[in-house]
């Protein structure tokens, strides 16, 4: 079905969507849920998103400014990816051991020759990222 002036269903779709970007991302998991018995990542560096959850797409590229997840507590596998202009970067990924009630910060840190980030507890400032050594 067309709009007037060549406007898609899909297209009109697309448009409401990333208009709505904000949205945060539940894990199947988590959904639910209350705060209390799952874990929060925040993106602080609002570049950064978490591409996938264990392998499960987040629909990272429908919703470019995510900046909220809400996972299940224990060990995860995270995909994150930087946005520079409208292109995400190739991934790097992170293993992650999340504790329920733990509010956890996505945050850039420098680094000599790409880019790289630290996953933080909001409350400790203990970092509980570990790289993967594919």
């Amino acid at each position: 079905m067309q709009f007037k002036r060549g406007f898609s269903i899909l297209g009109f779709a697309m448009i409401i969507v990333m208009a709505a970007g904000c949205k945060s991302y539940t894990e199947k998991a988590a959904d639910g849920l209350p705060n209390s018995q799952t874990a929060g990542i925040r993106a602080i560096e609002k570049t950064l998103t978490i591409a996938s959850v264990d392998g499960a797409d987040t629909l990272y590229t429908l919703y470019t400014q995510r900046t909220e997840y809400r996972l299940s507590p224990g060990k995860h596998r995270l995909e994150v990816k930087k946005w520079t202009g409208t292109r995400a970067t190739r991934p790097i990924f992170r293993d992650v051991d999340l504790k329920a009630g733990r509010e956890y910060g996505l945050k850039s840190m420098p680094s000599e020759d790409w880019w790289d980030f630290k996953i933080e507890d909001m409350e400790s400032g203990e970092r509980i990222d570990t790289p993967v050594i594919p």
